[in-house]
């Protein structure tokens, strides 16, 4: 058995590129050898800023050819179609067999993957796999036109059996070679390895952590042990850990400290600067506010203990601090509200006119749907978007706004609110934090929804712009959330509130709420009121959990398949003097009891007590049914009256849901 050890040496790789070359290498390579009907033991892809490796074991040393059948097309296909299929395999039509199948002859052929050695396949399959590998930003260093995500400065290609062999791969406009280096600035260049084992431990010894869940586990563990010593915490942040840990090869860490002047900004805005632009890891005091105190993840080692490196990062993240300091002081020199009217330079969309138009429209909706006037709220929320903080970080977009307020007097409700009105901005992102910043959030979307359906800027198939579909489960989210009763079919054209359901119909799949009774519930549905149906979706789904409910249902199905049998389509006259047996006559006295409690509950939404009063009919339907052979009825008026019988148990059961539709 053999072994396989590839070294792409390059110039530094982004933490964005470097996840998918990772994953993609590890995918080309596991199907190159199920192709190539070459087995193995295991394949081991690892990743740094300047290296992709790959290390497979358990190889064979000669791999048998591989003989696989592919179907043709039809013998009484046209003639292009068997040409093209020729031509794609180099096949003449006498190389072909004919096969009778379930659908008719077909031309077959046996696909030959010639075997061979290891050392003269390898260099094919390497040439193969790299060039597999596809990338949104490319680069071109050199003369032979070689193409890849940065430029290659080495590439190491050997197997080893009872010995290391070095593979004959020309790449990159390079020649493969048994040389290696280890860190970039700490470690040993130009070695050359005598086994797989020796490459693996050369690396260790210069400063190279190939594995990356070795390389985030050191950030976490050394930046927990700083945070003990120091008495504080560490927020876990698995994004940043990730691209950490993508960019170092050797995670060495270092404690920064911020200048106390610059304590006082608001916390998100010390956050986007450290993490976001410096990529720091922050430190928190216990009860959970920013500390003084950074983390630096660095890539070096230096004797006097990252002196330099500490104070060259103190020294950049001061100077854009400071800068945060300025646009911020600047921003409070005049009221929030000041800036309302300038409002009117913001073009929201071509068509729809200008934010001030939109937080007008919000006023109103804010009337309209929940009768309350929120002139102040609605006169602040976009205001920030005029600030110097907002324009050079957008991504605070709302807090800052309602830092401004807080600082001008306003309300902590009316703050929380426009710092949150932007939210919930993806899946995974939390509802606005109050009830007034709900509000504001759900209809600031529902007017950004209502107006681009009006100038027919709808999503169409998987295209969608503007991001209407995320705007809709954020006011679908909102709804559920704060349990707000509105009705959109009152405000809602009749395309934006479809749109809107199958939003919430894809919502509540995803949740894993059972499908059929989701129509089920939206057939008996009179109006569009998002808590209301997901509580009776709720409510039916413990309630078709025990065995009474499911027993209704069953008894409903069969009641209905007896109508269906006998093609009993249209309403049945239920006489009361053609009632023959006692079962006739019990039934027909529970649906007449019965049947008007379940509408009275039903009309306050007791869906809980009109199940329980269905049981009532439930356990004289079943009588009825083991015991009346209803096709069976000699008299036609009585059979008649039978039918009808059993339609009135599905419309009285029809009051409270359509069981029919639902699938257990």
């Amino acid at each position: 058995m053999s072994r396989l050890l590839l070294e792409i040496f390059t110039e530094e790789i982004s933490y964005s590129l470097q996840k998918k070359i990772h994953d993609d290498f590890y995918n080309v390579w596991q199907e190159l050898l199920i192709t190539n009907n070459i087995s193995f033991n295991n394949i081991s892809v690892y990743s740094t800023a300047v290296r992709l490796v790959l290390d497979i074991d358990g190889l064979p040393d000669v791999i048998d050819d591989n003989y696989e059948e592919k179907k043709g097309p039809s013998t009484t296909a046209n003639e292009k179609a068997i040409a093209g299929f020729l031509k794609t395999y180099n096949l003449t039509l006498e190389q072909c067999v004919v096969k009778t199948t379930e659908k008719g002859d077909f031309y077959f052929f046996n696909l030959i993957t010639k075997g061979g050695t290891l050392q003269n396949i390898l260099p094919t399959i390497i040439q193969k796999s790299l060039s597999g590998l596809s990338f949104k930003r490319s680069m071109k260093w050199h003369s032979c036109g070689s193409v890849w995500a940065r430029p290659v400065r080495n590439v190491l290609a050997v197997y080893e059996d009872t010995s290391l062999h070095l593979l004959d791969v020309n790449i990159f406009g390079l020649k493969a070679n048994k040389s290696i280096c280890g860190h970039y600035f700490m470690g040993q260049k130009n070695y050359e390895i005598n086994s797989i084992n020796d490459y693996f431990t050369f690396l260790e010894a210069n400063y190279v952590v190939l594995d990356f869940e070795k390389r985030k586990n050191i950030i976490i563990e050394q930046s927990t042990a700083v945070a003990n010593k120091h008495n504080l915490e560490v927020h876990k942040n698995q994004p940043l850990l990730d691209e950490l840990a993508y960019l170092t090869e050797y995670p060495v860490l270092y404690t920064g400290t911020i200048p106390s002047k610059y304590m006082n900004l608001p916390h998100e805005l010390m956050v986007n600067v450290l993490v976001k632009n410096q990529r720091y890891i922050n430190l928190y005091q216990l009860d959970g506010s920013l500390s003084n105190k950074f983390i630096i993840v660095s890539n070096l080692l230096t004797p006097s203990n990252g002196q330099e490196i500490i104070l060259g990062n103190e020294k950049v993240l001061v100077a854009r601090l400071e800068d945060g300091l300025f646009f911020y002081e600047n921003d409070l020199k005049n009221p929030l509200i000041d800036k309302v009217n300038e409002l009117e330079k913001i073009n929201f969309f071509e068509g729809l006119g200008s934010i001030y138009d939109k937080k007008e429209r919000v006023k109103d909706l804010f009337i309209n749907v929940f009768k309350e006037n929120q002139e102040l709220l609605c006169d602040l929320y976009k205001n920030d978007l005029l600030s110097y903080t907002v324009f050079e970080i957008p991504e605070l977009q709302g807090i800052m706004g309602s830092y401004h307020a807080l600082h001008d007097g306003v309300d902590v409700d009316i703050a929380m609110a426009i710092k949150d009105h932007y939210k919930p901005q993806g899946n995974n992102e939390s509802v606005p934090s109050t009830i007034l910043g709900g509000k504001l959030a759900l209809l600031d979307k529902l007017d950004t929804l209502i107006e681009f359906f009006r100038i027919g800027k709808k999503p169409t198939g998987s295209k969608d712009p503007f991001a209407l579909r995320r705007s809709a489960l954020g006011v679908i989210r909102i709804i559920l959330h704060y349990e707000i009763e509105i009705n959109l079919d009152d405000f809602l054209e009749l395309d934006l509130s479809n749109f809107i359901m199958d939003r919430f119909i894809v919502y509540l799949k995803d949740k894993g709420y059972n499908y059929s009774l989701i129509n089920a519930v939206l057939i008996k549905n009179k109006e569009f009121n998002i808590i209301k149906i997901y509580k009776v979706i709720l409510l039916f789904t413990d309630l078709l959990k025990q065995p009474e409910v499911v027993k209704i249902m069953q008894l409903y199905k069969r009641a209905d398949n007896i109508l269906n049998a006998e093609n009993v389509v249209e309403k049945q006259l239920l006489r009361k003097d053609l009632l023959e047996s006692e079962h006739d006559k019990s039934l027909y006295e529970v649906l007449a009891s019965s049947g008007k409690i379940i509408k009275d509950y039903i009309s306050y939404n007791n869906y809980a007590q009109a199940i329980t009063e269905s049981l009532v009919i439930s356990k004289v339907l079943d009588n009825f049914l083991d015991n009346v052979i209803i096709n069976q009825s000699e008299n036609s008026e009585i059979k008649a009256n039978r039918f009808a019988l059993l339609q009135e148990v599905l419309l009285v059961l029809n009051n409270i849901l359509p069981f029919s539709n639902i699938e257990l």
